[in-house]
Formats: structure tokens, C-alpha cells, sequence
């Protein structure tokens, strides 16, 4: 779902309680017992007019049922608009460094304006929708008066009640058509909190993470980290199959790389490990442990991820650290930036660890945040340890060193590593290749430059077929496969 949407439920739609409680249940129940007492002295003053004010009822219901159809359509529809105006509001200013690089800023403003416009347009219409509803019952309740009025006047000339009986009668009149008025406006402005409830419940109807199973085994104790897939298959909800028939084995302090093009299914894979998705075929096994056994909390703790993506939250740079373990202390946190070589660069900052940053960690460059992720991967110490293209976005010269404190990081666990670049899979002790969701090879670099023709392919383009270090401490620069070989 769109990020702007969800904001927009956030904000506005869950704001539908409180319309319909306080400006909704509450109005309306008043209103009733309002209706209801007048409607007695009514009745106790005389019967017949009493019976004569609620010919409008009918009238107003059959008006609300009209209305309500047209109504709600067209406040879902306005409701849309303006989340989709927050969702362009929210693209805009995520990407606003784009958005300036390719001096844009006056098509975003178009953009904006037309989605804007159409949420306008579309607000405006419910509001001369329910103008009109409003002139509607202000109409019935002025023509139940002038018929009260000209009934009464008739009993009057007829001597069956008194002038003085009828002016009292019309004055109490107006307690009646009052509460009708409110339950009635009431009922047709509560449109858009059911509109905004209908939202809302789209969102709580999300199929919500797997509950853990009765008697699930907590994985905090006693997982190792031996990572076994079984005939694995996934596919998206709707969608083709991502993963087939994969099937393969991990030992604590192993690395293994998966490799392949573009949308073979690398990510998902890893991602499966997690429990993020659920396999669709097949089994993957943890220790020997189906991972569905597993509570996900505790199995989520035994996993550590580094992303190519460094996220790093605003706050300081300590509490970013301690995300990776909560409970941890500064000693720990500090021992965990140094074996991921941040403690120099962080002493170096103003205020040491509790410097503060900004919005997605503005301030520092790519390879410090990459550090503090690496940082917070050693502070949860978990057996297996997951690192999705974790250097592809860094130069040659940091991501050297990233792999020195990744190196680190890796010993003694189980690493599974997904690399667009021959320099973070050469050193695998297993090499997995995948295309189109399936394992078509698997062995070290040196054997599958001999026997996959897919792996041979795409070593031509991942670079390198030595380790970084090694390539610039030999002296040696050239920017293709093949004449790096040569040399």
C-alpha cells in the first residue's frame, strides 16, 4: 500500500471513531429522547395534531435512504482523492533532492495542483450534496408546520381546540421538528465517517504476520544456525512462482552467495528465512526445526540482516546502536561500533555517540551509516546473519573496508550473502545461482566459471575475481572481467 495512503488512514480515517461517537451516537440519542418527551406533551396537548406533525417521518426517511445511496459513493470517492493528494505530497518530498537535481519542481507543482484539484472538485460535491440534503429536510419540516398549522386552524374555527391551545401547540411543535432536523443531518454528515470506516477496516482486514503455533519453541536458546531449504517454492499472492523446488544446506560459519539476474528470486529467498513470507511448497528447516515451530519473535532474534538499504533513524547515533539489542550497554555498544570500525568516525562528531541525526541519518555518508548498520548486526550477536547486496551502493575503497569489518562479523555463523559484485561472492564456500526461482548451479567461483555458462556470464559483469584488497594491493587496475584475468 502507498506510504501517503497509509498516513492518510492514519491521520484522518481512524479520526472516524470519534465522529461517530461524539458528533454521531451521542447527537442522536439526545435527539431521540428530545423527540420522544416532546412528542408526549404533544400527544397529552391534542392527539390529532400530535399524529398530523409526523406525516414528514416517512418523508424524511424515504429522503435519507435517497440520499444515503447517492452519498457514500461519492465520499469514498472524495476520500480517495485526498489520499492520493498526500500519497503526491509524500513522493514529492521523499524525492526532493531529485526532484531539484532535475529542476522538476515546477512539474511536481502540476502534479500536485491536478491531484489536488480532482480531491477538491470531488469535496465540493459532497458538500453541495449535503447542502442540498439539508435544504430537503428544512423543506419537509417547514411543510409538516404549515399543515399543523392549517389543521389546527380548522379545529379552531370548528371550536374542537382553543386559539391558545394551538399557539402552545405550534410552539412545541418546534421541540419536535428540531430533533428530527438533528437526526437527520446528523445521520446524512455520519457519510463520511462510514466512509472513513470502510477505509479503516480495509486496513484491519490485512491478513496480519502468522500466529505461532500452540506449544511453539523458542529459538532464542538453542538455535545454532544450521539453515536447511526443502523443496522450497514461493509465489505472491496472484502471481507467478518466484522460488522452485529450491533445495540446499547451511552450516554455522559457512558463507554461501546467492547470485543471479535481476528478479530470479534472490531476495525472496533470504526473505523467506525470515518468515517475512510464508513458503508456498516445501520446507525450511532451522537446527533440524521446521522454522513454522518456531515463535517469530525468537526466531527474528536469532537473525541478523544487514541491508543495502542504511537505514538509520533520527535520534543519536547511540540509540541507533542499541536498536540491535535493547538491553545493551554503553560498554557493548561502543565494542559493537569498533569491531564494525565506526568508533573512530563517531568519536570524530560533536557530541561522540550522542550526536544527534537528522531524518534518515542526513549527516553522515552512505559508508558510516552502512558502519552503524554492521554496528548494530555485531550488538545481536545472532547465529545467522543475512546481508542483501550489503556495499552495492559504496566505492571500491569503502566497501574494502566494510568487508574487512563484514569478515568479522561472519565468523562463526551462518551467512547467506546476496551480492551483485565478484568480490563479495569469490570467497563463498558455497555459491548458489539461481534463474527464474530455480538452483541451476551451485559450487565455489572457480568451479562454476568452468561448469555454468549463467554464472560464467555473470561473472563478466560483477566484476572483479579477486578480493578487493588484493586487487588494489596488487597494483592492478582494469575496468573489465576479462583483461583483469589477462593481468
Amino acid at each position: 500500500m502507498p506510504t501517503g495512503d497509509l498516513i492518510y488512514r492514519l491521520e484522518t480515517d481512524a479520526c472516524c471513531l470519534e465522529h461517530l461517537v461524539m458528533r454521531g451516537l451521542f447527537p442522536i440519542v439526545f435527539s431521540l429522547l428530545t423527540l420522544a418527551a416532546m412528542f408526549a406533551v404533544l400527544t397529552s396537548i391534542d392527539l390529532q395534531l400530535a399524529l398530523v406533525s409526523l406525516v414528514v417521518v416517512p418523508l424524511l426517511f424515504l429522503w435519507l435512504r435517497i440520499y444515503g445511496r447517492s452519498m457514500r459513493p461519492a465520499a469514498e470517492r472524495a476520500k480517495e482523492l485526498e489520499s492520493a493528494m498526500v500519497q503526491r505530497l509524500h513522493e514529492s518530498m521523499t524525492a526532493l533532492r531529485l526532484v531539484k537535481s532535475y529542476a522538476r519542481e515546477d512539474f511536481e507543482s502540476r502534479r500536485f495542483t491536478s491531484a489536488a484539484d480532482r480531491a477538491l472538485s470531488a469535496r465540493l460535491g459532497t458538500t453541495k450534496q449535503e447542502a442540498l440534503f439539508s435544504a430537503m429536510v428544512s423543506s419537509l419540516t417547514i411543510a409538516g408546520t404549515s399543515l399543523v398549522v392549517l389543521v389546527g386552524a380548522g379545529s379552531v374555527l370548528n371550536g374542537r381546540i382553543s386559539l391558545g391551545t394551538l399557539l402552545v401547540l405550534i410552539a412545541y411543535l418546534g421541540f419536535v421538528y428540531g430533533p428530527l432536523c438533528g437526526i437527520a443531518n446528523t445521520t446524512g454528515a455520519l457519510q463520511q465517517a462510514v466512509a472513513s470506516v470502510r477505509r479503516i477496516r480495509e486496513t484491519l482486514a490485512l491478513v496480519p504476520e502468522p500466529v505461532d503455533a500452540s506449544g511453539a519453541i523458542d529459538a532464542r536458546t538453542i538455535v545454532r544456525g544450521e539453515v536447511e531449504f526443502d523443496g522450497v517454492s514461493f509465489h505472491y499472492e496472484h502471481g507467478r512462482d518466484v522460488l522452485r523446488g529450491m533445495t540446499f544446506a547451511a552450516k554455522p560459519g559457512e558463507l554461501v552467495a546467492i547470485v543471479g539476474l535481476s528478479g530470479s528470486g534472490k531476495t525472496t529467498a533470504v526473505s523467506l528465512i525470515t518468515r517475512f513470507y510464508e513458503a508456498s511448497a516445501g520446507r525450511i528447516l532451522i537446527d533440524g526445526v521446521d522454522i513454522r515451530r518456531y515463535s517469530l519473535k525468537s526466531l527474528r532474534q536469532r537473525i541478523a540482516v544487514v541491508l543495502q538499504d542504511t537505514l538509520v533513524f533520527s535520534g543519536s547515533i547511540r540509540d541507533n546502536l542499541r536498536y540491535g539489542d535493547l538491553d545493551a550497554s554503553n560498554a557493548q555498544i561502543e565494542a559493537a561500533a569498533r569491531a564494525a570500525g565506526a568508533h573512530d568516525f563517531i568519536m570524530a562528531l560533536p557530541q561522540g555517540y550522542d550526536t544527534p541525526l537528522g531524518e534518515a541519518g542526513y549527516g553522515l555518508s552512505g559508508g558510516q551509516k552502512q558502519r552503524i548498520n554492521i554496528a548494530r548486526a555485531f550488538l545481536k550477536n545472532a547465529p545467522i546473519l543475512i546481508l542483501d547486496e550489503p556495499t552495492a551502493a559504496l566505492d571500491n575503497i569503502t566497501e574494502a573496508s566494510i568487508f574487512k569489518s563484514l569478515r568479522q562479523l561472519q565468523v562463526g555463523r551462518t551467512t547467506f550473502v546476496i551480492a551483485h559484485r565478484l568480490s563479495t561472492v569469490r570467497t563463498a564456500d558455497r555459491i548458489l545461482v539461481l534463474d527464474e526461482g530455480r538452483v541451476v548451479a551451485r559450487g565455489r567461483h572457480e568451479e562454476l566459471l568452468r561448469t555454468s555458462p549463467l554464472y560464467a556470464r555473470l561473472a563478466q559483469h560483477l566484476g572483479k575475481p579477486f578480493g578487493i584488497e588484493e586487487y588494489y594491493a596488487g597494483g592492478t587496475r582494469c575496468d573489465s572481467f576479462s583483461g583483469l584475468l589477462t593481468a
